[in-house]
């Protein structure tokens, strides 16, 4: 009997196709480096501060200005409405001519003149000039104290925004909570709205340096004064008889009530 044998069909050998192997380019986006947000910040706080400090418009001082602070901008006559503003009110404490509420605040024993500083001044021009919106807040020293006001120009010239700057420091007293009957600064209503006029009438502070610019159609105006007020639990002033207590070397004006 014969076997007869069938054949198997050969495999082909040839390879299947394969997809064309395409090769990834490299994506050539360039970016810029990223700066430490430290860094982007402090930039655009400068570039800010650029901007701002161009509109920054002082008074015109003359030649006779230069007198009292040689190295400022700042007027004679707009200084010595800043500093007897401050000194009269002052007075007015001193010899308890301040009511609240029906009530007459006591006389102070140990109130003070202030003197006008230059330096002082020359550190509330610096920061005046950069026509900031609010208090500087980061005053380091312990020795200097500030007040701050930002209004608008319909109020005036330089002078008037002066006499308007220094009435609403003032008239925080209107709102004195945060004074007991003993004058002890409270930290309950530790705020700029009171803060203001407690610091223009501390006691032991005695200089006074101020500036005042215009930005846009706004007044920014800073007074800078030391030694500083507004310590929490210290005297605003000692009550008592007028010139009582006054700082060793000091003398009496006694029309005044201040301490010089």
């Amino acid at each position: 009997m014969t076997t007869t044998t069938t054949k198997k069909p050969k495999l082909s050998t040839t390879p299947c196709p394969t997809a064309p192997t395409v090769r990834k380019v490299p994506r050539t986006t360039t970016r810029c480096p990223t700066l430490p947000m430290s860094a982007r910040a402090g930039r655009k706080a400068r570039d800010v501060f650029n901007l701002i400090k161009e509109k920054a418009l002082f008074p015109e001082a003359e030649l006779e200005d230069k007198e009292i602070c040689p190295d400022s901008f700042m007027t004679n006559r707009l200084r010595i409405r800043f500093l007897e503003m401050h000194n009269y009110r002052r007075a007015l404490v001193a010899l308890g001519k301040i009511r609240f509420k029906g009530k007459s605040l006591p006389q102070a024993q140990n109130m003070q003149k202030l003197r006008y500083d230059c330096k002082l001044e020359e550190v509330a021009a610096h920061y005046a000039s950069q026509c900031p919106e609010r208090s500087f807040r980061e005053i380091s020293t312990k020795e200097i104290g500030e007040n701050f006001l930002r209004i608008g120009d319909d109020v005036g010239d330089f002078e008037e925004a002066v006499i308007a700057t220094v009435s609403i420091w003032w008239d925080a007293a209107k709102r004195f909570g945060a004074i007991d009957p003993l004058m002890l600064l409270k930290s309950r209503n530790f705020g700029p709205r009171i803060l203001s006029f407690t610091q223009m009438a501390w006691a032991t502070t005695r200089y006074i340096g101020c500036s005042i610019v215009k930005c846009s159609s706004s007044y920014v105006s800073v007074c800078r004064y030391q030694p500083r007020g507004n310590v929490i639990k210290e005297l605003v002033y000692k009550p008592g008889n007028t010139c009582t207590d006054c700082a060793t070397g000091s003398k009496c004006i006694e029309e005044l009530g201040l301490c010089d």
